[in-house]
């Protein structure tokens, strides 16, 4: 079964100790579109059917941008360099590896249980690291430069990690796939106000109301002006100047026959078996 090697890294801002370390990598055998990057996990072996190539690496990414959506931006410092000793397993390479924070710690372990990848067993326990050259004979002279850079400032060389960077190795080249940014501040407070009401949507919806309110208020006013007196046998409009006395509380069609409303008087004038009701809220007398 076919398989594909991919290696994930966190992309880093590019502020002045990532220049400083991206020249001095560039000054030890990468290639200038080669930038720097802090590796998280080195040949992730993926394997797949044939047919399935496609589903496979759009699973992957999936994974790592909900890795990416649960991680804010984040600082980290790197660990001062042993000029006798190079980085890793085997021959080594020289790099200056990250002291591991709460967040890394963080984004490693949820790659590793998101990803549903098989890892190699030797990269469980892989420490994240900035490489500066892939031959250990530059380990005196680049631990130097950066250790002397972290004397004269009186701390260690920092960076700010602002997303994951998926890469795949192919005819012993390094290519960049795609990147998953890290959400940025402003995102954050926007989604943590949304869930907490901020002022500004309760204001509007105060405002919905009292509009909603208004209309209604309107709306009976309207409804009050159009009411008539009507016969209750013929159901014909009459006279609005008859003099009325109250009576007990009835039901009365409106003139726009599309509801039914209360009566609140009757006429004094009635011949018996007829009544006549007013719809309007206050009735001469």
């Amino acid at each position: 079964m076919p398989s594909r090697s991919c290696s994930i890294t966190l992309e880093i801002d590019r502020d002045a100790d990532y220049h400083f370390l991206n020249n001095l990598r560039t000054a030890n055998g990468f290639k200038a579109d080669n930038a720097a990057h802090i590796s998280l996990v080195n040949r992730l072996q993926l394997s797949w059917a044939r047919d399935s190539d496609s589903t496979a690496v759009a699973a992957l990414e999936r994974q790592l941008q909900a890795v990416a959506y649960d991680t804010l931006p984040f600082d980290f410092a790197y660990i001062e360099m042993d000029p006798y000793r190079p980085f890793g397993r085997g021959g080594g390479c020289v790099a200056v590896a990250v002291r591991s924070p709460a967040y890394l710690k963080r984004v490693v372990t949820n790659l590793e249980t998101m990803t549903q990848f098989a890892w190699r067993r030797e990269h469980r326990d892989f420490q994240p690291h900035l490489t500066i050259s892939p031959f250990r004979s530059a380990q005196r002279s680049v631990a130097g430069y950066c250790n002397s850079r972290t004397h004269v400032r009186g701390g260690p060389l920092t960076g700010r990690a602002t997303g994951l960077e998926l890469w795949e190795h192919r005819r012993g080249k390094k290519y960049r796939v795609r990147v998953f940014k890290f959400p940025d501040g402003e995102n954050v407070v926007v989604r943590r106000e949304s869930r907490a009401w901020p002022l500004s949507i309760t204001v509007i919806c105060g405002l919905v109301v009292l509009t909603i309110v208004l209309a209604c208020y309107a709306a009976f006013f309207c409804k009050e002006s159009n009411w008539n007196i009507v016969d209750s046998r013929y159901g014909r409009k009459l006279d609005t100047e008859a003099k009325l006395k109250p009576c007990n509380m009835q039901f009365l069609r409106h003139k726009s026959k599309s509801k039914w409303i209360r009566t609140v008087s009757k006429s004094e004038s009635d011949s018996p078996g007829q009544t006549r009701y007013i719809t309007s809220g206050s009735a001469r007398k």
